[in-house]
């Protein structure tokens, strides 16, 4: 039985350009970017006359060792760590893809979700193509390979003109490397360095260049490409350029509540910082009598922190976590299957017997799990229990690559909010504000896609409704 409160990331990824200890330093960018995608792990290297791959199922720990690192040659490399959002998580699924036509080769990493990727590989089929995948990642290599213009940089701004949706792409010949991000900037993509400046480093989060003790440039723009060079082994060369352009901004807002570190720049912003204002925002809306605040770890602690600071109410971490039950741990019986959420969180009862407390989240997906965490706080003998959740109800599914589980799974549709409440026994049950947390991701110029919670998509996605209707 798998964590039910559990929602999943989609991928990250991580490229690096000019450096003698390329795969090395890629390995360790996907160790600090596995929260992203647990399923499976790969890394393409390249040696200016070849290109190199490995890649499989599992987590990045179980796919390299000294040896596998060893055999991908060369000073550029590209790795991603993957969730499948589309395509089941089989082996061919793995990313990077690597792909040898009469050009050469070309290996892939992609992190994101194409919305009209149904139609196109459906005419792409029907022209001819032959698809060794169930990815939307295929289908760009299909259109690139099948442009018709001179260039490759011109063939890849060929293909994305005729994508949609959310993408941070790598593609990677054997002596270069292409950046590409969406118009939209749904998913975050930063630039860093080292070596001062000699090399060129890409990735989905700052936490990765914080492990390499890389220096941070900022982000790559929505539609630009970076056109990265590895042809002058003194210094990574890069020109970069906008190759389309959007109304807005769609900054995924998802990515700031829950996903990313707390420990990254997202979209320029701190998310710890971003979440304990949302504690604090919350606080302010949604004020309680109570003894004490207690978070769900990890995931409600910095929203927690910050309802604490601005009500004054003692912080306690009154709930252990074990981090040693996996994701996918199987329970052989019903009387297991209700404890699991015990075994994975445990509350210390001396503190919580007989207080009122605060117990704060980050969301509220099924409920199912949130049940039973209220439940083993009222066997240990917590007198009144308020929840306070640092984002708004989620009610609608997300197209652009999150794993929201179908609408009518989503308990903020099924029920109102008194319903859920007396559903999860709470005493109160208070979400903050859809202003309110658009309040504390603001900055001058930015705007978020927030679609999960407001139903408003900010491009069309009949194409990706139709597919799974279809499917």
């Amino acid at each position: 039985m798998p964590d039910q409160k559990k929602i999943k990331e989609f991928c990250g990824v991580f490229g690096i350009v000019n450096h003698y200890d390329a795969t090395m330093l890629t390995t360790l960018g996907l160790f600090a970017l596995q929260h992203r995608g647990e399923e499976a792990s790969g890394i393409a290297s390249a040696d200016g006359k070849n290109i190199y791959l490995k890649a499989g199922l599992g987590q990045v720990s179980q796919n390299f060792d000294n040896d596998s690192i060893n055999e991908l040659k060369g000073t550029m490399a590209i790795g991603h760590t993957r969730y499948s959002v589309t395509g089941s998580p089989t082996i061919k699924n793995v990313q990077p893809l690597l792909i040898e036509h009469t050009k050469g080769k070309i290996a892939i990493a992609h992190n994101g979700n194409l919305t009209n990727a149904f139609s196109l590989r459906k005419s792409l089929e029907e022209a001819g193509a032959i698809f060794q995948t169930s990815m939307d990642s295929e289908v760009i290599l299909h259109l690139i390979v099948k442009s018709s213009k001179a260039s490759l940089k011109e063939r890849i701004f060929d293909a994305m003109s005729q994508i949609k949706g959310s993408y941070c792409l790598l593609i990677m010949t054997k002596d270069e490397l292409y950046v590409l991000r969406d118009p939209q900037g749904f998913r975050p993509l930063c630039i860093g360095s080292l070596e001062n400046g000699k090399t060129t480093i890409v990735c989905s989060e700052t936490s990765a260049l914080d492990l390499i003790n890389a220096k941070y440039l900022g982000e790559v723009k929505p539609g630009e490409c970076l056109c990265v060079s590895n042809k002058d082994s003194n210094k990574a060369t890069f020109t970069r350029e906008i190759f389309a352009k959007a109304p807005k901004t769609s900054y995924c807002i998802f990515e700031l509540v829950y996903f990313s570190r707390p420990d990254s720049l997202i979209f320029s912003k701190s998310v710890y910082k971003f979440r304990k204002e949302l504690g604090r925002i919350l606080a302010r809306e949604a004020p309680v009598k109570a003894d004490m605040v207690i978070p769900v770890p990890d995931s409600g602690i910095y929203a927690a922190l910050g309802y604490a600071e601005e009500t004054h109410l003692p912080f306690e971490l009154a709930i252990t976590r074990n981090h040693y039950i996996g994701r996918s741990f199987i329970q052989p019986s019903q009387k297991l299957r209700e404890s699991f959420v015990k075994i994975k969180l445990n509350p210390i009862k001396n503190i919580i017997n007989k207080k009122s407390i605060i117990i704060v989240d980050d969301s509220i997906v099924r409920g199912t799990t949130t049940k039973e965490r209220v439940r083993i706080l009222r066997e240990a003998g917590a007198k009144e229990v308020h929840m306070r959740i640092s984002c708004p109800p989620i009610k609608h599914p997300c197209y652009f690559g999150i794993d929201f589980p179908d609408s009518d799974s989503l308990i903020a549709n099924k029920m109102n909010l008194k319903e859920t409440a007396d559903y999860l026994n709470l005493d109160s049950l208070v979400y903050i504000s859809l202003p309110g947390m658009l309040k504390a991701a603001h900055q001058e110029g930015m705007n978020y896609c927030h679609a999960c919670y407001s139903g408003e998509y900010p491009i069309v996605v009949d194409d990706i409704k139709n597919a799974h209707k279809e499917s």
